[in-house]
C-alpha cells in the first residue's frame, strides 16, 4: 500500500516526526523479501541436497510439495486482489482522477496502470509464474513479482545439482538446457521489469 498511495520519504520536504516513523515502519519491504529468499533457499537447498544424497530425489514430489507452498498463498491472493480492485473500482470508479484512472499513474504514485492489469490474461501468467516475464502484475497487487523468481529458482537449484549428480549424458544436456532456459529467462524478465 506504501507504495501505490504515498509519495517516496526522499520527495518530502522537512518530514515530520509521524512522518519519519512511517516511513522507518514501511521502508524495508524490499530488504524483507530478499531475507526471505535467502532463508528460503537455505533450507529448501539443503531439503534438496539431502534427497538427492540420500537417493529419495523425485521431481513429483518436490513439486508437489512447492506449489503447494506456493498456491496455498498465490490463489487467495489472486482471489482477494480481484476482489479489492473490482470493489475499488466500483467506489472509485475510472475516472481521470481515481486511483484506478490515468491521472493518477502519470504521477509519482502508482508506476504501473492497475485497471489495464487486471486481466484474466495476468492471473493465468501469474497463476504458470510467468508474470513479469511474459505477462505483467495482476491487477494492484504488486507484490507477486517475487513468486515468479521464487518458482523459477525452486526449479532452477534441483537442476543445477542434478547436473554434477546424474550419469546420463542425456540428463546432464537436459539439466543444462533447463538451467540455461530459467537463467535466461529471468534476465529477460529482469529487462521487462525494468521497463514497467
Amino acid at each position: 500500500m506504501r507504495l501505490l498511495l504515498f509519495i517516496e520519504y526522499s520527495e518530502i520536504s522537512n518530514p515530520n516526526f509521524l512522518v519519519k516513523r512511517l516511513n522507518s515502519l514501511t521502508v524495508l519491504g524490499h530488504q524483507s523479501v530478499m531475507i526471505f529468499f535467502v532463508l528460503s533457499g537455505f533450507f529448501i537447498s539443503a531439503t534438496v541436497i539431502r534427497r538427492i544424497q540420500q537417493k529419495q530425489w523425485s521431481w513429483v514430489n518436490y513439486l508437489v510439495d512447492r506449489l503447494t507452498r506456493l498456491y496455498i498463498v498465490l490463489i487467495p491472493a489472486l482471489l482477494l486482489s480481484s476482489f479489492w480492485d473490482s470493489l475499488g473500482i466500483k467506489i472509485f470508479g475510472t475516472g481521470q482522477d481515481s486511483f484506478y484512472g490515468e491521472k493518477f499513474h502519470n504521477g509519482h504514485l502508482a508506476t504501473y496502470k492497475i485497471l489495464e492489469n487486471l486481466t484474466f490474461q495476468n492471473a493465468l501468467g501469474t497463476i504458470a509464474f510467468v508474470q513479469t516475464i511474459f505477462v505483467d502484475l495482476f491487477g494492484s497487487n504488486k507484490a507477486v513479482w517475487s513468486l515468479a523468481y521464487e518458482f523459477w529458482y525452486y526449479i532452477l537449484f534441483p537442476s543445477i545439482i542434478l547436473f554434477f549428480c546424474v550419469k546420463s549424458l542425456k540428463a546432464r544436456v537436459l539439466y543444462a538446457f533447463l538451467a540455461s532456459g530459467i537463467l535466461l529467462t529471468q534476465v529477460a524478465g529482469n529487462k521487462m521489469l525494468d521497463c514497467m
